[in-house]
């Protein structure tokens, strides 16, 4: 039944690694949220499945098996990925790779912000109709709001701006807005179920919204980082099914082994092992789909020869019918560079990741909330983009990121004290 010894000994090790040093993050007061969403991301929704995957020789999409060479490769480049990033992590001083200091929030820039943005957002919905937004993900139509890349970013602009109303409202607080919080309060959140209906949203937007919230508002105390581990677990085993049957249809009794065993929710491994199939026939992009995902907003109208997501390139060259397919972190730095650019991208992904990690604990006062709004969103998203492809979600994390930026600066202004 085993498929591969050798692979099963490597996910094996990767996953005990991962485990300790998640342990080690949770107990210790020197690391905050994101070196524990990595950890996260491997133990549940990676490397566990993979081991599942690995002993049976069955793989989630269509059930396929897989050659022990092919599983050893792909295990060999998740063992290195694993080692290197730990390096990278804990070899790095804590300081934070940006930080906006000295500013607080303005109460006129605020309420401009927070008016026209309604003011959009009811514009928008008056025009394409509320019942094309509170609708199930399953039966949603896009030819309903149109075609084309308008169509897409309006949708996108909605989602957005409807989140950071509700964000920053609850990030400005009561002390800040005044008597008038819970109108700004309930207005925000009615403006926000709406553009952001809960059955709509891809899970992983749902989840990072929450998530937003809790890495925002609570500083990363060995309780609350102890909570976020557990609750992923309880998440993985009941939580994830349940939203998966409401918001995609689908059988109601299928049991949680089964899901967490066949569900593509945990191709992660198989996607890594198409990449490396892949890439032995077809060789290394050398950069092009880094390239890809980096000017990913240039329309391919405008560059034809623009890359397509790895795991959906990978699924094709092994003739899936469906390819929507995840592309894990490592498979997308094996594409480009092969080996080599497994273990370095992964020693300098362990070192922003630091960096990031140290703003979880650093960003608390009223006046850096600029910079402890994006460590925050940035956190949030971090479990797809390790899932990847990158590709497939970089516009939308940049969007929220560039967009948490720019709301930043406008409503807040430099504290009164540090002014010349």
């Amino acid at each position: 039944m085993l498929g591969s010894y050798l692979a099963f000994c490597l996910l094996s090790a990767a996953l005990i690694l991962n485990l300790i040093f998640g342990a080690v993050i949770i107990r210790n007061r020197r690391f905050g949220y994101a070196g524990l969403l990595y950890c996260i991301y491997n133990i549940f929704f990676f490397i566990s499945p993979a081991l599942v995957h690995t002993y049976k020789n069955i793989f989630p999409f269509y059930e396929m098996t897989s050659p022990s060479d092919l599983q050893d490769s792909a295990a060999f480049m998740v063992f290195c990925f694993t080692i290197f990033f730990f390096l990278g992590f804990f070899l790095t001083k804590a300081r934070p790779i940006f930080q906006f200091k000295n500013r607080i929030i303005s109460r006129p820039r605020f309420n401009i912000f927070f008016y026209l943005s309604l003011l959009s957002l009811a514009l928008i919905i008056a025009k394409l109709g509320i019942m094309n937004f509170i609708i199930k993900r399953s039966e949603f139509d896009m030819d309903y709001i149109g075609q084309g890349p308008f169509a897409n970013a309006a949708l996108a602009f909605c989602r957005v701006l409807g989140f950071y109303i509700l964000f920053f409202v609850i990030a400005a607080g009561k002390k800040t807005i005044g008597l008038n919080y819970y109108w700004f309060l309930i207005a925000a959140l009615s403006a926000f179920l709406i553009v952001n209906f809960p059955l709509a949203l891809p899970r992983y937007m749902l989840f990072a919204y929450i998530l937003a919230f809790v890495f925002f508002t609570y500083r990363p105390e060995k309780k609350y980082k102890f909570l976020l581990f557990s609750g992923f677990f309880i998440g993985v085993v009941t939580l994830f099914p349940y939203i998966n049957f409401i918001t995609r249809g689908g059988s109601a009794g299928v049991s949680v082994i089964e899901y967490y065993s066949k569900s593509g929710d945990f191709d992660g491994f198989q996607s890594v092992m198409n990449v490396v199939a892949y890439v032995n026939a077809k060789g290394l992009s050398f950069g092009y789909q880094l390239l890809g995902a980096l000017f990913t907003f240039i329309p391919r109208e405008l560059w034809s020869s623009k890359p397509y997501a790895t795991g959906q390139s990978a699924a094709e060259f092994m003739g899936y019918p469906f390819t929507n397919i995840s592309a894990p972190l490592v498979s997308e730095l094996y594409v480009d560079f092969g080996a080599l650019g497994v273990t370095v991208g992964a020693f300098l992904f362990g070192v922003f990741l630091r960096k990031i990690d140290t703003g979880t604990i650093l960003f608390r006062s009223a006046e850096d909330l600029i910079s402890r709004s994006l460590v925050a969103i940035i956190c949030a998203f971090a479990i797809i983009f390790l899932r990847g492809s990158l590709i497939g979600v970089i516009a939308n994390i940049a969007l929220f990121i560039i967009t948490a930026l720019i709301i930043g600066f406008l409503i807040t202004r430099r504290s009164s004290k540090n002014a010349k």
